[in-house]
């Protein structure tokens, strides 16, 4: 019965990293919903009535994630309204952190699980990556305006102009896996992915994107790679700008450093900021910004682009989580990705036992996560959303369980915050 529910989740989540970028919400509640009650029936049949002892796995985010808690629980108690600010810490957070524990027991318990998810996730982004030069193509042929930025896949529209995200998830580990990994078939694959990702993305000309995969690509060259691979992965680089120049997307690059053209950014996050500057401390409330942002103190001006009901977010994750959780509340979100990154750049320069495709497979993830934390500045989808956010903190979760990962560990080997492994085997203890 355990094996059973253990395969039903693995293929489940599987299933959403193909079905999720082209889908607004429903499948992302659906294997939330799959999720949670499969994994909380797996432990109740192992440890019955003390179930929750499964849950207790050795994690080096277990702090900075009980920190955040006690700063969203702080933020809800002096939030502007209270019922508003719960609903939303149980509709996204909690979801978010759902789908966060999966990816990291998932990886935690078995090694097949690792490399049967990688394959599901590079084969999303050569799916995502062939979908969308098709259409590139293709419209290019009937009607030239509509590929001024590539937005779909197959004819699909990616919901919320996601398209550039999920480039940022695919790319980075593309790079990683293309540059470092010994299996040949994840290597060719890989680099196929990220040959179309990166056509992908200079037609999609999203300024965030490009700079989000630019540093992720230096952050894998500064930690791992050779001159040679380091002199390759930065010609690479170098084409994507040139290639976009080609194409005739000069003006945008042009205006990245320039705030005034950032799609009308600068207001709301002028907005996020005297929020913030107004309530430091708790802030005004887990998920109050859409309420707060039409207090007539820090509305938008009356001449904005974009209708006044359609303005929900500060389109910068940060600037959002300091308006409404304060300074604990930034801090305490920030602390995760800190203690993660910690970890992990000690791990990619020691990998101990863990062998050169499990190295390149826990880079790719580290970059992953990297560059959408770069992403973030530009939007507001870590802590909002559904799809577009379980997306990542799934990927995440996985990369958090690579940190206690050594080949050597058999499956099944899911260790406990009691310092023993739920089998008795090895451990590894922060």
């Amino acid at each position: 019965m355990v094996n059973w529910l253990e395969g039903i989740i693995l293929a489940g989540f599987s299933l959403f990293f193909m079905v999720a970028p082209y889908e607004i919400k429903y499948s992302g509640k659906v294997f939330f919903v799959v999720g949670s009650i499969g994994l909380l029936i797996i432990m109740f049949l192992k440890y019955k009535y003390r179930f929750y002892r499964g849950f207790l796995m050795i994690n080096p985010l277990n702090k900075p994630f009980l920190f955040f808690g006690f700063a969203c629980l702080f933020s809800i108690l002096f939030s502007f309204n209270p019922s508003h600010s719960q609903g939303i810490f149980f509709d996204r957070y909690l979801v978010y952190f759902t789908f966060f524990l999966i990816g990291f027991w998932l990886i935690a318990k078995s090694l097949k699980n690792l490399y049967f998810l990688v394959f599901v996730f590079i084969l999303a982004g050569f799916v995502f990556g062939v979908g969308g030069i098709r259409d590139m193509i293709y419209w290019s042929r009937i009607n030239p305006s509509v590929v001024e930025r590539l937005w779909t896949v197959f004819g699909r529209y990616i919901p919320y102009y996601n398209f550039p995200l999920y480039l940022v998830y695919f790319t980075p580990f593309s790079f990683s896996i293309s540059v470092f990994s010994k299996n040949k078939w994840f290597k060719v694959v890989g680099l196929i992915s990220l040959i179309l990702g990166l056509f992908c993305l200079v037609f999609n000309t999203s300024r965030a994107a490009w700079l989000a995969i630019l540093l992720a690509a230096v952050f894998i060259i500064c930690l791992k790679a050779s001159r040679v691979k380091g002199v390759i992965l930065f010609v690479l680089i170098f084409l994507i700008f040139l290639s976009a120049v080609v194409f005739n997307k000069q003006e945008r690059l042009k205006t990245i450093i320039d705030p005034n053209q950032w799609s009308g950014r600068l207001p709301l996050y002028k907005s996020a900021i005297a929020i913030f500057r107004d309530y430091p401390l708790w802030g005004v409330g887990v998920g109050m910004f859409e309420k707060v942002l039409h207090y007539s103190k820090y509305e938008l001006p009356l001449n904005y682009p974009v209708a006044k009901e359609l303005n929900l977010h500060a389109h910068n994750t940060y600037l959002e989580v300091a308006a409404e959780m304060g300074l604990l509340g930034l801090l305490s979100f920030l602390s995760i990705f800190v203690t993660f990154f910690w970890k992990a750049i000690k791990k990619i320069r020691s990998p101990g036992d863990m062998s050169k495709n499990t190295q390149a497979i826990f880079i790719g993830l580290s970059a992953s996560v990297f560059a959408a934390l770069v992403f973030a500045f530009s939007t507001t989808y870590i802590t909002v959303g559904v799809n577009n956010s379980c997306y990542f903190w799934l990927l995440f979760g996985m990369a958090a369980g690579m940190l206690n990962r050594e080949d050597d560990l058999k499956a099944g080997t899911v260790p406990t915050m009691r310092g023993q492994s739920l089998h008795g085997d090895k451990y590894k203890k922060y």
